[in-house]
């Protein structure tokens, strides 16, 4: 690892269009490496935590950082605290997706919406730990959750049915290709699902 890189683990790595790579660490906060320098944002510049799971950008070019206590956007140079003071945020954010006007957010709590500037959480029948979202463009959300896979289409949840051992299990990571989706299932491995 170069010197002046984060020492700590790295949860996330965001790819900035601007030659720039975004860093969510273990306790140094957001950090933006440009190959020379490195900037780190913390709870000192108005991060909720500097523990940083995943970072997305809106088209308008804003950062979101999902923290252990919340959600924080970064809007040209000043920070911003979504929600903070919110029951619902005093929760750890493991994942954020950006879809055109919404912002979807995964919690140990479950899912939230923000739409329109209003903060909905999604009724369910169960309560789910959202570890990661993914979509292939203009498709459904897919939800790596605890208690399995899960698509999002209208507002309603549906649960996907796995075939194989190798596919049961809480699933940790989502990874969609033009084909498939590829699934992190913890304590299995890799499992993955045709789309076709």
């Amino acid at each position: 690892m170069r010197q002046g890189l984060p020492t700590g683990a790295v949860y996330s790595v965001f790819e900035d269009t601007d030659s720039m790579v975004w860093l969510g660490t273990n306790g140094e906060g957001a950090c933006q490496y440009s190959g020379l320098y490195l900037r780190c944002l913390t709870s000192l510049h108005g991060l909720n935590n500097n523990r940083v799971w995943d970072i997305a950008r809106s088209a308008s070019g804003d950062f979101w950082f999902a923290t252990d206590q919340g959600v924080s956007v970064l809007k040209g140079q000043s920070m911003y605290q979504v929600y903070r003071g919110d029951t619902v945020f005093d929760t750890k954010v493991n994942d954020i997706l950006l879809v055109k006007d919404r912002v979807f957010i995964a919690t140990d709590n479950g899912l939230y919406v923000i739409s329109n500037g209003v903060l909905s959480k999604l009724e369910s029948d169960v309560i789910l730990k959202v570890n990661r979202l993914a979509q292939k463009e203009g498709s459904s959300i897919w939800l790596a959750t605890d208690s399995g896979l899960y698509t999002l289409e209208n507002s309603i949840l549906h649960r996907i049915d796995l075939a194989g051992p190798a596919c049961q299990g809480p699933v940790a990571a989502l990874a969609p290709t033009n084909e498939s989706l590829w699934l992190g299932i913890t304590g299995r491995g890799v499992c993955q699902l045709d789309f076709g």
